[in-house]
């Protein structure tokens, strides 16, 4: 499996130029809120992310087989960690349905720089542009609260996303190759 790093300089985007993503999005019903709201509708609302993440994650393309993260390690590792920025942590609903998402935490050693995990769909919402939404909404985050670069990572295999981190601007850094070999 390859992987690659990539970088966006997040002053050099043209957001108006990608303004008719987030008006499909609007005119099909979908709100994009982000994790400091959600908090604030109590644990049922994590629970429900919780699940996303799981659909989510289990959809995207990794060397090992999918193994599902229990609540309790999600919590801890998630949203726990000292890093994450529930403000850029975006989400999109379709009512209250949770259907999208795009995680983010600081960089340390780059103060002006995130780092943009997991950005994913349900299955029967891909396609309608709400990708490209929440990624910008992260991008319209970091530049108004002083960050400069967003860094990500993408499986070569995984098409979809690579044609809109390609799409937004995002320049392929490194490159990571997974191996492996099975003993008899």
């Amino acid at each position: 499996m390859k992987a690659w790093e990539s970088r966006l300089d997040v002053l050099t985007i043209d957001l108006e130029k990608f303004q008719d993503y987030t008006e499909k999005v609007l005119r099909q019903g979908i709100t994009i809120t982000n994790l400091a709201q959600e908090r604030k509708n109590g644990p049922d609302s994590l629970k429900s992310l919780h699940e996303l993440v799981q659909l989510i994650s289990a959809d995207m393309p990794s060397p090992a087989a999918f193994t599902p993260v229990s609540y309790e390690q999600w919590e801890a590792f998630e949203l726990k960690n000292p890093s994450l920025l529930p403000e850029a942590y975006m989400i999109a609903k379709d009512g209250p349905k949770y259907v999208g998402l795009s995680t983010v935490w600081r960089l340390d050693k780059e103060p002006r720089g995130l780092v943009q995990g997991n950005t994913g769909v349900r299955r029967e919402y891909r396609g309608r542009g709400i990708a490209v939404a929440l990624k910008l909404k992260v991008i319209d985050f970091a530049r108004r609260n002083g960050y400069r670069k967003l860094k990500t990572w993408n499986a070569s295999n995984n098409a979809p996303m690579l044609a809109v981190n390609t799409k937004l601007g995002f320049k392929r850094e490194v490159g990571w190759i997974t191996l492996e070999k099975a003993l008899a």
